[in-house]
């Protein structure tokens, strides 16, 4: 059980943090560094911050009379649809970046986090993943989609203390591949990166292994598999290509078969464990039933081979099996899916891509006024997601938990600017809230993260330690 006052404690550091980041003197500053307030009027700094993070929420949707209406109601300011239209501009969209990239730097969950059964071998496991939406208004200078117009925002976040690492925003069209490979200078020794296929490149894998971390992903079907056959001197090998389709024929359904060193790539440059994992035919069937789908929604055509090798998913990975084992690396990657829930969070409870046509600025002003809101949300759910746990061992369901945060987030704006109003009290209640209606419901044979992490099981050993 955690002492009283350490608890209490947690709540006023997310507090201070907060208020450093959202202070009306820091807002100022910040409004007049990018030249969105140069001289006093109407709407200030905070009250334009106030409309777009925490009481709106509808930036996107609203119109301009209801935006100035609900700015009336919240902040008392008074103000025509053409005045607040005019407030959205190209220096309004600097500041509210600004005020953005300040709090992705904040880390409140620095000293969060759980103990589990890999973190001898991990520091971080870190998740990327990118989700994208389409508009439909024409910005197709600033915004190119391959179908018209639209917006793809990358995310790399880290899992067991839930730190957003980085967060992009891009056109529609920007390349997953390349996003992953400007991310490797950030990577450290003992970091755990778990990407999808989109982000696959031989290059970014010998980076990170290079930099003494690790990788796990899945394996393009069309990549070439080669063995080692015989080894004649230190520097004369001779490879044996290795084919899926005779390793898949050879399995039965739920089989992991492991092959500890292979060569991938044209050249064999890029040594490799590779792990085959066998579906039933019931998993083989959706996955079959969604490249169906995707075929006629996106117009791609799959080969033969390609729905063939549907009955298997092929990984990668230079973790050693002494630290995974084979049975451990399909749940492991699993755990990459907890990025589509706060993808989910984003579109369902935050309408990020919920957007009318409107003048980019407005539209800019929307995104990084609701990616703010998301932060800020995040922040405390992540913080309070970790002292549930470390208090009673019960894990909280992250889409539950933000949408908690997320009604609080007036309460939250007017304890930021009335002094008479404790943030630490309403963090508190946000608290008291998800401990009663948060906690992430058990599924029947569905392994939940801290599951497959054995996150009870670390909590075990190192009090056993």
């Amino acid at each position: 059980m955690m002492k009283k006052r350490a608890f209490r404690d947690e709540f006023d550091f997310v507090s201070e943090t907060l208020k450093e980041i959202f202070s009306p003197a820091h807002l100022n500053q910040f409004a007049r560094e990018t030249n969105f307030v140069q001289r006093e009027g109407k709407v200030d700094a905070k009250d334009f911050v106030a409309l777009c993070v925490f009481v709106s929420q509808k930036i996107g949707k609203d119109s301009l009379n209801e935006l100035c209406g609900t700015l009336d109601a919240h902040r008392n300011t008074s103000l025509s649809a053409e005045g607040l239209n005019q407030r959205f501009n190209p220096a309004a969209v600097k500041f509210l970046k600004k005020v953005f990239s300040e709090c992705l730097t904040k880390n409140v969950l620095e000293s969060s986090g759980f103990s589990h059964t890999f973190d001898q071998f991990f520091n971080r496991i870190r998740i990327l993943d990118s989700t994208a939406f389409g508009m439909p208004s024409d910005y197709s200078d600033q915004y190119k989609s391959p179908t018209g117009t639209g917006v793809k925002i990358q995310l790399e976040y880290e899992l067991i203390r839930g730190d957003f690492l980085h967060l992009l925003v891009q056109q529609g069209i920007a390349s997953d591949q390349k996003t992953g490979q400007r991310l490797g200078d950030t990577i450290k020794p003992k970091d755990l990166c778990i990407r999808d296929l989109g982000y696959f490149s031989y290059d970014a894998l010998e980076e990170i292994d290079d930099g003494d971390a690790y990788y796990l992903t899945r394996l393009k079907p069309s990549a070439a598999i080669y063995v080692v056959e015989k080894i004649d001197s230190a520097s004369d090998r001779r490879y044996k290509r290795l084919y899926l389709e005779e390793v898949m024929e050879k399995m039965e359904p739920t089989e992991t078969k492991e092959f500890e060193e292979v060569f991938i790539g044209g050249t064999a440059k890029l040594p490799t464990r590779l792990v085959v994992y066998k579906h039933t035919e019931e998993q083989t069937g959706k996955r079959l039933a969604a490249r169906n789908r995707k075929e006629k929604k996106k117009g791609v055509k799959y080969s033969r081979r390609i729905k063939k090798l549907s009955a298997i998913t092929t990984y990668i990975t230079n973790i050693p099996s002494t630290y995974v084992s084979k049975h451990e690396i399909h749940s492991l990657y699993s755990i990459r899916w907890q990025i589509e829930i706060l993808f989910k969070t984003w579109k369902s409870l935050f309408s990020l891509d919920k957007v009318k046509k409107m003048k980019q600025e407005r539209f800019e002003c929307h995104l990084y006024g609701t990616l703010l809101s998301l932060l800020v949300s995040s922040m405390i759910t992540f913080k309070l997601r970790n002292l549930l746990y470390r208090k009673n061992k019960k894990e909280a369901s992250e889409f539950k938990a933000m949408g908690i945060a997320k009604k609080y987030l007036v309460k939250i704006q007017e304890a930021l600017l009335d002094k008479k109003i404790l943030l630490s009290e309403v963090i508190k209640k946000i608290y008291k809230m998800m401990e009663k209606n948060g906690r992430k419901s058990q599924r029947f044979k569905k392994k939940t993260v801290f599951d497959i992490l054995g996150v009870s099981e670390g909590r075990e050993m190192e009090k056993a330690g």
